[in-house]
């Protein structure tokens, strides 16, 4: 299946299976999270990675990517990534997935889809990612 955001120079070799290290890096996300390894969970990121997020901005770096896991654990419980839907091409790759937690301050638990596209570069670390969700369901499922 042909990807229009995804299509490759014909006969270019990719050094890298994009769909395969991204699914692999939300499994390792799920149990570096679940220990409180904040290292571990941002060590798929580049050295100067960067991702956009719908609430924190731009988030610039392997260090800012740890420094934001590390916020979302003070204020969110039993966080956890569920992929129902991935792909990917070349370099890139899409995937859908849930993000369920509990805040912390409310108890109140929340199951979030968010839409994540990646780039990883030939050592099979993501150099760029834009995350998208729905800002306002999610203020809505803790009112």
């Amino acid at each position: 299946m042909a990807l229009s955001w995804g299509m490759g120079v014909p006969g270019e070799v990719q050094a890298v299976d994009a769909d395969k290290v991204n699914v692999e890096a939300f499994a390792m996300w799920n149990a570096a999270m679940a220990k409180g390894d904040f290292d571990k969970a941002a060590s798929f990121f580049a050295e100067n990675g960067v991702r956009i997020h719908p609430v924190a901005g731009e988030i610039k770096g392997r260090k800012a990517m740890r420094d934001f896991f590390a916020g979302l654990d003070k204020d969110w419980a039993d966080q956890h990534c569920t992929v129902t839907w991935h792909t990917g091409n070349g370099n890139r790759a899409a995937a859908a997935f849930y993000w369920e937690a509990k805040q912390r301050s409310s108890g109140k638990a929340v199951k979030l889809p968010i839409v994540l596209i990646t780039e990883w570069d030939e050592k099979g670390k993501q150099t760029w990612s834009h995350e998208y969700f729905d800002t306002g369901a999610f203020a809505k499922q803790l009112e």
